[in-house]
């Protein structure tokens, strides 16, 4: 009976038809974003926090400074979240892969609620860190919910998620950001129901893409991962009663084909808790699919130990991941960091003081190779690395 809860609950929370396990929802509402085009992220509402480092919580010159929770019309719930994560597949692109998220009402501070939103595009090239970056913490994004029964969320200025209207298998993300703007259709595949407030389209497909960056526009092919939480979040950074995470946390859809172009898709979720004494592996599993087989991952073991690892300051630029998935197949990959994005390094100041001194969030591009059924598979994608009060990895505070 739970799957059957879970897939009604789904159901019902986004007001769509399912079919199999596409999770896919088809929007009765016009769902173009022709008047998208006109909002540009470089206008006022991109305002800069101030750093003067005298205030006891964040603040901005934002037009609206202390926002209150939003209210949320059906069929959306309390703390709105979207994460999309991709890796291309043309290797002469002057980007290799994406970054995108929401997330809504995620911090409450001194009364406020805070909402963060941010795009990036991994260069291909130059520095581990350099890369495309448009988003921010903010108090007060002016967000749009779309009146049909499909998914619809625009947050303004730059991101719009929104489920296709003829097609349930398909999402369409739009992106507006001061260095480039970015559509794509994805076609959804398997999905992962981690509990009954959040799941992952982890090995969906781009159908259609088009990034324009420089008054160029280029067409990306590629693996893309959806995901979607609500009803998570209210936090106040640097309470012990309402930490996010409570020890490390490691997540990756990682996405791999062989020589002949055969597909592979990995999802592993790997969490060290803590009690503030013990450490302790609290989860550690995930999903393969082979094609249109999926199956569960039953034992998992990541290495960090690498001498990258070193003087990383808590961050895995090497890593690897053994495991064995229900079938009694084994399976193993080994991935570097090409390019690095420091979600933590991107905050207002102020938020220094309210967060616990071992906090760490990255989402950062990987490559490298899997090895499973006696072949090699290339690939990989974007990881999320997040530590709160224990990290495996030295640190430098």
């Amino acid at each position: 009976m739970t799957f059957f809860r879970l897939f009604r609950l789904i159901l019902i929370s986004f007001a769509c038809s399912f079919c199999a396990f596409a999770a896919g929802c088809a929007a009765d509402d016009d769902s173009e974003s022709d008047d998208d085009s006109d909002d540009d992220s470089s206008t006022d509402d991109d305002a800069t926090p101030d750093d003067d480092g005298d205030q006891g919580w964040p603040v901005g010159e934002y037009e609206v400074p202390c926002a209150q929770p939003l209210e949320m019309p059906d069929p959306y719930r309390p703390h709105e979240a979207m994460w999309l994560v991709a890796r291309f597949d043309d290797a002469d692109l002057p980007v290799q892969g994406l970054y995108a998220y929401y997330w809504l009402d995620w911090y409450m501070v001194e009364g406020c609620s805070w909402s963060s939103n941010w795009a990036v595009l991994y260069k291909n090239g130059g520095a581990i860190d350099d890369n495309f970056v448009s988003g921010e913490f903010r108090s007060g994004f002016e967000v749009d919910f779309g009146s049909g029964p499909g998914y619809d969320v625009f947050v303004r200025p730059r991101m719009h998620v929104y489920a296709d209207a003829g097609d349930p298998f398909v999402r369409h993300l739009d992106l507006y950001a001061e260095d480039f703007e970015a559509h794509f259709a994805l076609r959804l595949r398997h999905i992962k129901i981690w509990s009954d407030t959040y799941f992952a389209a982890y090995d969906s497909t781009i159908e259609e893409a088009a990034i324009t960056i420089g008054g160029e526009t280029y067409h990306p092919t590629g693996a893309i991962d959806f995901e979607r939480w609500w009803e998570t979040g209210g936090y106040a950074p640097g309470s012990d009663e309402d930490n996010l995470i409570f020890g490390a946390w490691l997540y990756e859809p990682f996405s791999w084909r062989d020589e002949t172009g055969a597909r592979v898709d990995t999802l592993i979720m790997y969490w060290l808790e803590t009690d503030g004494e013990s450490v302790w592996v609290h989860l550690a599993t995930g999903v393969m699919s082979v094609g249109a087989q999926e199956f569960v991952i039953t034992a998992l073991e990541p290495d960090f130990d690498f001498p990258e690892n070193d003087e990383s300051d808590g961050y895995p630029l090497r890593h690897a991941v053994t495991g064995q998935i229900s079938d009694g197949r084994e399976f193993s990959y080994e991935v570097s960091v090409v390019k690095e994005f420091h979600d933590y390094d991107h905050r207002p100041p102020a938020w220094a003081d309210l967060t616990p001194p071992q906090y760490r969030a990255a989402h950062s591009l990987n490559e490298g190779a899997l090895s499973f059924d006696g072949a090699t598979f290339n690939g990989g994608g974007v990881y999320e690395w997040r530590i709160t009060d224990y990290n495996p990895l030295p640190t430098t505070e």
